[in-house]
């Protein structure tokens, strides 16, 4: 995801294959230079907020097998959770912020459709008000 200023870049790696562990940096694209970006354990960045401390997340909850949308600070050691996703375990979803970081647009299961594929998995779009 792009910063707010559009001058660097924020990925997420995963770091094993039952996409429970995650590692955050930024990129400076100019310099090729990264550097890591101190948030809570176990959160997946879905978008940047303006402040360019803030970041819209996914939240895996290993014990639980669940994950949650969240807002994640730089430096803080917890989340703040904005709802539980309904979809299967740690299935990744998107998510964005609103210009002004007041909505959130996610993508998340539809329970009215739940068997809609073969795999069990259907999405639905959702808006959230953040406060």
């Amino acid at each position: 995801r792009w910063t707010a200023d559009g001058k660097k870049l924020v990925a997420t790696r995963v770091n094993n294959i039952e996409l429970t562990d995650y590692e955050t940096v930024l990129i400076d694209p100019d310099t090729g230079k990264t550097e890591a970006i101190n948030l809570p354990a176990n959160v997946r960045v879905l978008d940047c907020g303006r402040d360019g401390k803030t970041f819209l997340v996914q939240a895996i909850d290993v014990g639980a097998k669940k994950s949650r949308l969240a807002l994640a600070k730089v430096g803080d050691r917890d989340v703040a959770v904005l709802c539980d996703l309904r979809d299967r375990g740690y299935r990744p979803t998107e998510g964005r912020l609103s210009p002004d970081g007041k909505t959130v647009l996610f993508i998340d299961a539809d329970p009215e459709r739940k068997d809609a594929h073969k795999w069990g998995a259907s999405q639905k779009v959702y808006v959230l008000d953040v406060a």
